[in-house]
């Protein structure tokens, strides 16, 4: 189980960088391009601090044990590493 005070300080953390990374209309034009390009629309914007604030230990756990439990690997190098990876199996 997660720590209500440790998500709740997580959330604030979050939503202050959020608010720090659209100072600049560069910025805030890359944020809104990007929610278009997602298809969320620029709206969304102002619905993302609202989500987060909604969002409860329970929920980010439930998550977690969905996408977290199967641990994968990746690998990134030259073929010939990668093929000597291989065969040390």
């Amino acid at each position: 189980p997660l720590d209500r005070d440790e998500v709740e300080s997580a959330k604030r953390k979050m939503l202050g960088q959020y608010a720090l990374g659209k100072q600049t209309n560069a910025q805030l034009a890359q944020t809104l391009g990007w929610y278009e390009c997602l298809g969320l629309g620029a709206e969304f914007d102002a619905a993302y601090p609202d989500l987060i604030a909604r969002l409860a230990p329970a929920d980010l756990h439930s998550v977690a044990q969905m996408y977290l439990r199967h641990p994968v690997i990746s690998v990134v190098g030259p073929q010939t590493a990668l093929d000597r990876l291989k065969t040390a199996q």
